[in-house]
């Protein structure tokens, strides 16, 4: 049943132009059409989460929707749901399309709110009681439409460089907010070189504990200039004359640091790593994955790939000619000189770039290199001419689970669309070993989910994961190695046989 409906004031001035259906509207970016129509109106396009109290008794728990706006506005909006019939507007932050934001200034700089929201809890910050029972919300900044531009390769004859972004004065969406879920004040604000369109993905203490451990030990996100942070703590060292990473534990918000670890937007780094050496340079608009070593304590192997989901055809040809690649990123996180090795390898930065990182030599899309033969610090898988990673990752089973689009290139008067090559990876997130395999309609695909799903009605429910391939994909649950859990998000599949 239906019990109630929200529309947010943003979408109101929509509501005309999607009834007469009549608008022309302005896509793609670039080609014969550019800068031709309207652009496409959009409304409360975001992802929800959601947040139910933990309760010992009969009592009815909170039940708090929280989400963000996307391509539809600045904004996020929470919802009180506890009464199923009875929805209430419980906090609202952001800025509206008249750039009139948030009292204080502290969501000025809020971009268009894509990321997804992770719920948690820190050690070290409760209102009431100081026992951590107060959720907190971790998100990122947001997408700006600067990353929107692309000039069809540019015009090297005419010494016009090829550029995929348009961000050089832009501040919106740099950076990680960390809110309260009660009332939505801002806990701490922690800046990024480039936008955070992709979520904040949380490591937490003990997710297999019963009951399980979900607060905050790390954080882990990425953005739009191909750089990917950590979010830690800080403790002084032994002498007091420096500040060592640590686990969040008990620190509070206030006190969480965000650190750099890698910069793979551009082959090389400049002495500054916050100034790109390319002017055209990879995006990640998904948040990694992380996957807390089994076997070795205290390493964190982080996972993600770089596309633009945004510029899915041809015509968009500064982004079609980039090289894109899946990464794995080997960090330990509470050493503090783990990095420093790179200092000669990153122009002076203790961080990863891509001469610090394996390139697996794939031969017909297959790695066959042992652990062994990989850099300490992980590896980049090449991607194929125009591929581009259009999902976030799932780790499953130690195969990491991603999907990627080629776009097919126009044929004028073609009577039939085609969308492209779509695949879906399945590769060791250790070694790399793995295969593609394409999904024959093409499109994009979605991110994958999994669970476990009761699939022959026998009270025995199996790890099943939908956007691992072509249909629900089984895994032994017995494998099943992953010790960091992705925020919960609701995806429902219809699957016609």
């Amino acid at each position: 049943d239906e019990y109630w409906a929200f529309l947010p004031p943003e979408a109101y001035d929509n509501i005309g132009t999607l009834r007469e259906n009549t608008a022309e509207i302005r896509f793609p970016a670039s080609g014969a059409n550019a800068g031709v129509g309207v652009s496409k109106p959009y409304g409360f396009d975001g992802q929800l989460a959601l947040y139910q109290e933990q309760v010992d008794d009969d009592s009815l728990p909170d039940r708090w929707l929280f989400g963000g706006m996307r391509r539809g506005g600045r904004v996020v909006y929470a919802l009180d749901v506890t009464t199923i019939g009875s929805p209430q507007l419980k906090w609202k932050v952001g800025c509206d399309d008249d750039d009139n934001c948030t009292t204080g200034g502290d969501f000025d700089d809020i971009g268009q709110t894509w990321s997804p929201i992770s719920v948690t809890y820190s050690n070290g910050y409760d209102i009431e009681t100081g026992t951590a029972k107060s959720p907190i919300l971790l998100m990122g900044g947001g997408y700006d439409e600067c990353e929107d531009d692309d000039n069809d390769g540019g015009d090297p004859d005419g010494g016009v460089a090829p550029v995929n972004n348009s961000c050089t004065d832009s501040s919106r969406g740099r950076g990680v907010y960390v809110l309260d879920a009660n009332d939505g004040s801002l806990l701490k604000y922690l800046p990024t070189d480039r936008p955070v369109p992709g979520g904040v993905i949380v490591v937490y203490n003990d997710s297999r504990a019963n009951p399980p451990d979900l607060s905050i030990k790390y954080a882990y996100t990425a953005d739009t200039g191909g750089n990917v942070y950590r979010i830690h703590a800080e403790t002084p060292s032994v002498d007091g004359l420096s500040m060592l990473p640590a686990m969040i534990g008990t620190a509070p918000p206030d006190e969480w640091v965000i650190t750099k670890i890698a910069a793979l937007g551009c082959d090389s780094l400049n002495t500054d790593a916050s100034d790109l050496t390319c002017d055209a340079n990879r995006k990640f608009l998904f948040n990694p994955d992380v996957v807390e070593d089994p076997e070795v304590p205290n390493r964190n192997v982080v996972l993600v790939g770089s596309g633009d989901r945004e510029k899915p055809l041809t015509s968009y040809g500064t982004t079609f000619g980039l090289d894109n690649y899946f990464y794995s990123i080997v960090d330990y996180p509470l050493q503090a000189d783990w990095f420093a090795s790179e200092t000669s390898t990153c122009n002076t930065h203790a961080l990863v770039c891509m001469d610090s990182l394996a390139t697996i030599d794939i031969d017909g899309g297959v790695s066959d290199l042992e652990e062994e033969e990989l850099s300490d610090k992980g590896w980049k898988y090449p991607l194929r001419d125009g591929e581009q990673v259009v999902s976030g990752a799932l780790t499953l089973s130690n195969l990491v689970n991603f999907s990627t689009h080629i776009p097919a290139e126009y044929v004028e008067g073609a009577c039939d669309a085609n969308l492209g090559t779509a695949t879906t990876y399945n590769i060791n997130y250790r070694t790399a070993d793995g295969e593609p395999n394409d999904f024959p309609p093409g499109g994009l695909l979605p991110t994958p989910v999994a669970g476990l799903v009761d699939v022959d009605n026998d009270g025995d429910p199996e790890l099943v994961c939908s956007g691992c391939g072509e249909g629900p994909v089984e895994f032994e649950e017995e494998e099943y190695t992953l010790d960091v859990e992705a925020p919960i998000n609701r995806v429902y599949w219809n699957i016609e046989q």
